[in-house]
């Protein structure tokens, strides 16, 4: 978007969709972490298997409800579903853990 140019109401704001795709890579992450399939958030989420998909693929965002209920489901703390990927190794800049 151009300088000047108002944001429409069906356009996320720079940056969210980044964030929509990260939280729907860390969903997919741990219900594969715990061997689960996406028809276990159709039912429980009560949505269709095309709404999941576009959640997980980040196309639409998670609400926070369906986050709380995921992490639920996964056994996860919510946090680990909304920042960058808690599977992933620690990057170079971050310090190992001592413990």
């Amino acid at each position: 978007m151009a300088y000047g140019q108002r944001m429409t109401d069906t356009e996320a704001p720079p940056g969210r969709a980044l964030i929509d795709r990260r939280i729907g890579a860390n969903v997919r992450a741990a219900l594969a972490w715990r061997g689960m399939f996406a028809h276990r958030l159709i039912a429980l989420l009560s949505l269709s298997s095309a709404a999941v998909s576009r959640r997980l693929a980040g196309i639409v965002p998670f609400t926070a409800a369906e986050i709380v209920i995921v992490a639920g489901l996964v056994d996860v703390p919510v946090g680990d579903l909304i920042e960058r990927d808690p599977w992933a190794p620690p990057a170079a800049t971050e310090a190992p853990d001592p413990n």
